[in-house]
């Protein structure tokens, strides 16, 4: 399959389309959010200010009564996020000292295929760490396709 490739600009260009930064659009708040494939809000109103720049016509209440009405859902995808970050710290080294139970620490003796072999239960964290993943993505999920 051969086609045109494209210059890094067109590919910047279409990425900062895609992410709706090119020109403000008439999408709705949770069309716009699932778009751009959700909004990293730490500071609250970062989600206001960056809906306000890529929607045009978007009032502060838009956001605010997505909330409310549970059409966009706030802080579901942290769990995995730290998780995730918890496991990847402790299994190089820098995460919560030993004393503590942690998954990453608990993953970092799978890292031997011989212990693997021998003693298979020690992939168990990875196991559970990618249930929660896929759980949390698929029960965030789920309120938005009901609705459609």
């Amino acid at each position: 399959m051969t086609g045109e490739t494209l210059s890094t600009r067109a590919l910047n260009r279409a990425l900062l389309a895609r992410q709706l930064l090119l020109e403000r659009s008439s999408l709705s708040v949770p069309d716009a959010v699932e778009q751009v494939g959700g909004l990293q809000t730490q500071y609250a109103p970062s989600g206001y200010v960056g809906l306000w720049s890529r929607l045009a016509g978007f009032e502060r209440d838009d956001l605010t009564q997505a909330l409310e009405e549970r059409v966009v859902v706030q802080a579901t995808l942290l769990l995995p996020a730290f998780i995730l970050a918890e496991a990847t710290l402790s299994f190089i080294g820098l995460g919560f000292p030993d004393p503590v139970a942690s998954w990453g620490t608990m993953l970092a003796g799978a890292g031997n295929y011989n212990a693997v072999a021998r003693f298979p239960w020690t992939l168990a964290p990875a196991v559970a760490i990618f249930a929660i993943v896929l759980l949390t993505n698929l029960l965030t999920a789920q309120p938005r396709r009901n609705q459609a």
